[in-house]
Order: C-alpha cells, then sequence, then structure tokens
C-alpha cells in the first residue's frame, strides 16, 4: 500500500513591484492570474499565503495591506505597518473553501497611508494548497 499527499504552489507576479509614496492598489496583472481549477473541488484544502515585502529603504511613514482575491473580493487581508522597516513577511493560513475553480486569483498591495516619496516596494508572494492523503493498493 502507497500514500501520497500533494502540495501545490500557485506563484503571483514575481517580484511586483509598487510605488509606495501615493495611496492605491497595485494588483497582479490579469495575464498572470491562476485559479484553483480542480482543487476547488476538494472539501478539504489546507492553504497558505506567503509572501515578501521589500521596501527600497525604510519609511518614516506610511501602511499598506496585502490582499489576496478571488476574482475581484478580497478573501483576506493583512494590514500592516511600514514605519522603519525594509522587509515585511507574511505567513498566513486561509479558508479556500468558498472559492470557486475558475475564480482568478490575484494579490494586491493597497498603500493606505503613503510613504516617503521616492520608496518603492518589490512583492513575491506564492499560495501553497495541501492536498489529502490518498492510498493506493488496498
Amino acid at each position: 500500500m502507497s500514500t501520497y499527499t500533494g502540495k501545490t504552489r500557485f506563484g503571483f507576479e514575481p517580484k511586483m513591484s509598487v510605488v509606495m509614496d501615493a495611496a492605491g492598489v497595485t494588483r497582479t496583472p490579469l495575464a498572470l492570474r491562476p485559479s484553483l481549477g480542480p482543487l476547488a473541488m476538494l472539501a478539504y484544502k489546507p492553504a497558505r499565503v506567503k509572501a515578501l515585502v521589500k521596501l527600497s529603504s525604510a519609511p518614516t511613514t506610511g501602511t499598506v495591506q496585502f490582499e489576496l482575491y478571488a476574482n475581484d473580493a478580497a478573501i483576506m487581508t493583512r494590514s500592516m505597518s511600514i514605519n522603519g522597516v525594509t522587509e515585511i513577511a507574511i505567513d498566513q493560513a486561509i479558508d479556500l473553501s468558498a472559492v470557486a475553480g475558475e475564480a482568478e486569483l490575484s494579490t494586491g498591495l493597497n498603500v493606505t497611508a503613503a510613504a516617503d516619496a521616492g520608496i518603492t516596494a518589490e512583492v513575491t508572494a506564492y499560495l501553497d494548497v495541501e492536498q489529502p492523503v490518498a492510498q493506493t493498493g488496498c
């Protein structure tokens, strides 16, 4: 008897660039948005969003929200102050039970309070979805 488990990693736009000195949302471009496809049929699918936000320098002010979207609905939001930091790591469990297989997934960085002029951010994000154990040869 063999036992199998699986993990699928969805990558979003690698190193998405965001200007931090003006309020607004920057999202994964339409052409690069993955979908769950047949994984959406699984009743149990633990998932984690992992992201790294690297700032070009440490701002003295500013707040952002990292968001995960299914189509245009935010299904996860994480608010963060960026005062005095150059790097923010995100690792958060997420419930995908209501996400349809054809829904386009995207990430976004919403600058809710602008940072100092000239500061940019580089965002790298992944969505890891686990599949349940399958046994063969029973």
